[in-house]
């Protein structure tokens, strides 16, 4: 089943809606976008259109949905298979990195549907999951989000019932993410615990940061 999201574009031209729908969800302008083909036939010439495109990605070949509103307000509703070429600004890595590594990178244009993934967020920290080329783009399943704090790291165990609360020295198992739940060692019993990692740095057991 595919979902579809409320990024909709309005246009007298089917292809021109699609065109624009299209560089609206990627933030970029309608001339990185074209619209290669659109499998609609039989379409009024009067209407004006709606888009409404997938969820997932919305370049190469894809379904998408498209409402006609003809002048006489009657709407005919069609789901078609496009295919559409867009140009965006992604992250491409600076130089041959190891799997495991910090990923440097900069921004360059590059045409979406070539990419063996999709593109990851440049706002974030990356780490390689494999060992990455200078050159390349960044694509999920390639990286993944730099961790908060790293394997071996010294942190603070907190556990808090009502008013006590309890701190106890520990070391991390695994790497951590702020939020996410993580195995810690107790260095006061040797007790491999499961908790939370705060923003603070802190693994607090039996609640949330």
């Amino acid at each position: 089943m595919i979902l579809f999201v409320a990024v909709i574009a309005w246009g007298a031209d089917p292809n021109v809606a699609l065109q624009e729908a299209v560089a609206a969800r990627l933030q970029v302008s309608t001339a990185d976008v074209s619209v290669e083909n659109l499998g609609i036939s039989g379409a009024p010439a009067d209407a004006s259109w709606q888009v409404q495109l997938p969820a997932g990605r919305c370049w190469g070949a894809f379904t998408v949905r498209m409402d006609a509103t003809t002048p006489d307000g009657k709407v005919r509703h069609y789901t078609a298979y496009t295919t559409v070429s867009a140009f965006a600004e992604v992250p491409v890595v600076d130089h041959d990195t190891a799997n495991g590594q910090l990923v440097s990178f900069h921004l360059e244009r590059q045409q979406l549907a070539l990419l063996s993934g999709d593109p990851v967020d440049p706002d974030q920290k990356w780490r390689a999951k494999v060992n990455l080329h200078g050159g390349e783009a960044l694509v999920s399943g390639r990286v993944e989000l730099m961790p908060d704090a790293l394997e071996g790291s010294p942190v603070k165990i907190t556990v808090s019932a009502g008013a006590l609360r309890i701190e106890a020295p520990g070391k991390l198992q695994d790497d951590a993410w702020v939020g996410q739940p993580v195995e810690v060692l107790n260095l006061s019993t040797q007790a491999v615990l499961t908790g939370i990692y705060g923003t603070d740095g802190k693994v607090r057991i039996g609640g949330t940061p």
